[in-house]
């Protein structure tokens, strides 16, 4: 999308797909994982999903999830075309 025709709206739109799209990935990140897993992942997000950098933090420590996420992020561009 062309940054200089982006109005509210759009902003508001493109902000809740992002999340939708953090959403699913954390989800699936969350079905394949041990309980001792779950618990140190949940943990992690619990300490750092405030912080302006967590979704660089989260990917960086767990690299199984980047790879959801960047599943998650091609899946959604593929049906938005």
């Amino acid at each position: 999308m062309n940054p200089t025709t982006q109005t509210p709206v759009t902003d508001e739109l493109l902000a809740e797909v992002g999340q939708l799209v953090l959403e699913s990935a954390l989800m699936r990140y969350l079905v394949v994982g041990t309980e001792d897993e779950v618990a140190e992942f949940e943990a992690f997000v619990v300490r750092h999903s405030e912080e302006e950098n967590f979704i660089e933090q989260l990917c960086a420590q767990y690299s199984g999830f980047e790879m959801i996420l960047k599943d998650e992020v091609q899946a959604y561009t593929l049906r938005s075309t």
